[in-house]
């Protein structure tokens, strides 16, 4: 069986921490198979701002990662399964998820992400209140006091969000 991941995060790494990359490279390590994990940034929930797709990228660079992100409002990319399912690592950034959730639904992103889960790909979710959206979750709290960061993860393994 596949393993999967969904990484709940109410808050920390790249968009809350840029100076502290422990979560993300966290999120990263779950794509170990991949010595430069292709990351992919949704920023659907913030209308894709632009300033936070520039901070994803600063977060990542080639370096690091292979990383792209999806845009709904100015549409980048044709053909999202292929282009989802291409990825080690899915970001959605936090912001307005019921807007973000009519549009995922409305370009058949929702069931993308499902499949994509499924094959083993990454989820982390930068939400308020993420962990109030996952369903069925088995999860494990972080207690390392090293960083704001680790105590604010959720590591979630068995559900995708109820909307998915």
């Amino acid at each position: 069986m596949t393993e999967r991941h969904i990484v709940a995060m109410g808050g920390g790494g790249f968009s809350m921490e840029p100076r502290n990359p422990m979560l993300d490279d966290f999120v990263l390590g779950l794509a170990q198979w991949k010595k430069r994990p292709r990351v992919c940034f949704v920023g659907t929930a913030t209308g894709d701002s632009d300033s936070y797709i520039r901070r994803f990228h600063e977060a990542f660079p080639p370096s690091r990662a292979a990383a792209t992100h999806l845009t709904f409002f100015e549409r980048n990319v044709r053909d999202l399964k292929s282009f989802v399912m291409g990825q080690d690592v899915i970001y959605v950034g936090g912001g307005s998820s019921a807007n973000m959730l009519v549009l995922w639904r409305l370009h058949g992103l929702d069931k993308v992400l499902r499949a994509a889960w499924n094959a083993g790909v990454v989820m982390a979710w930068y939400q308020r209140g993420c962990d109030l959206l996952v369903r069925g979750w088995r999860h494990r709290f972080f207690r390392d006091a090293v960083s704001r960061s680790w105590r604010r993860a959720w590591i979630c393994t068995r559900w995708m969000l109820p909307a998915l």
